[in-house]
C-alpha cells in the first residue's frame, strides 16, 4: 500500500547523515554483528561529537533509528534498526509509544506522529500504537481544516479513518476507537455507518459523559439516516 503521509514527514531525514559502526566497535559487542556494514543514522548537531570521541550513547542512536522509521517505513535497513533496538531494550516499543504520546501531549504532533508509525513498525498490532496514530492523525487534519491545504487534511483525515477502522478490526473490544469512528462516518455523511459504530461504542464503555454524548448523536441521526 502506499504510504500517503511519508511525504510530509521524509523532510526530517535532511537533519541526519549515516555513518557505520567500526568493526573494532562491533568485535566489542558480539550480539550486534549484523550491524556491520549498516548505515547508522545520526542526527546532524550531534556529528560533531562523534568525531571528536565522545561517542554517542544509546538514546541518542535509536531516537535517529526511529526518526528514518517514522518518516520511511520502507527503508530497507529498518529490520536491522528494530533488531539493534529491541537487543539493548526489550521494552523499546512501551518507550518509543511513550515518547509520541508525549509528543501529542505537548502539541507537537509530526513528532508523535513519527515516533507513533515507528512504533507501528515494531509492532503493527500495537492497540496504542495504532489507536494513538489514529489520534494524531486526526488532530493533524483538524489543525489545518480552512488553512488552504485541501490535499494535506485529506491525507490525514483518510490515514486517521483507516486507522481507526484498524484499530476496531484488531481490538474489537476496544470502545474508544468505535467513538471517533462514528464521527469520522458522520463527517462523510454515511450517517448509518456511524450509527453502527456508535452502537458498537456503547457496548463496549462505561464512561458515563461520553455515553450521554452519543446517545444524544444517536437522536439526532434519525431524520439524515431517513433521508440517506
Amino acid at each position: 500500500m502506499k504510504d500517503r503521509v511519508a511525504p510530509y514527514l521524509k523532510h526530517v531525514l535532511d537533519d541526519l547523515v549515516f555513518l557505520e559502526f567500526t568493526p573494532e566497535y562491533i568485535s566489542k559487542r558480539a550480539r550486534i554483528n549484523f550491524m556491520a556494514g549498516v548505515p547508522v543514522p545520526v542526527k546532524k548537531e550531534l556529528l560533531a561529537r562523534f568525531a571528536g570521541g565522545e561517542g554517542l550513547d544509546y538514546e541518542q542512536i535509536t531516537e535517529a533509528m526511529v526518526t528514518v522509521m517514522g518518516a520511511d517505513p520502507g527503508f530497507r535497513h529498518n529490520a536491522r534498526y528494530a533488531e539493534f533496538m529491541r537487543q539493548f531494550n526489550p521494552r523499546i516499543l512501551k518507550q518509543v509509544v511513550k515518547k509520541g504520546v508525549d509528543h501529542a501531549e505537548d502539541e507537537e504532533y509530526l513528532e508523535a506522529a513519527l515516533h507513533l508509525r515507528a512504533a507501528l513498525y515494531l509492532d503493527e498490532n500495537s492497540l496504542d500504537a495504532v489507536y494513538n496514530y489514529a489520534r494524531v492523525c486526526r488532530q493533524l487534519y483538524l489543525n489545518q481544516e480552512g488553512s488552504g491545504d485541501p490535499d494535506y487534511v485529506m491525507t490525514f483525515k483518510t490515514e486517521a479513518f483507516e486507522f481507526f477502522q484498524a484499530t476496531t478490526l484488531k481490538h474489537p473490544r476496544f470502545a474508544q476507537a468505535y467513538y471517533f469512528l462514528g464521527y469520522a462516518f458522520l463527517n462523510a455523511g454515511k450517517y448509518r455507518k456511524a450509527e453502527e459504530a456508535w452502537q458498537a461504542f456503547l457496548k463496549r464503555s462505561r464512561n458515563l459523559q461520553d455515553r450521554k454524548e452519543i446517545r444524544t448523536r444517536l437522536d439526532q441521526l434519525h431524520e439524515p439516516m431517513v433521508i440517506e
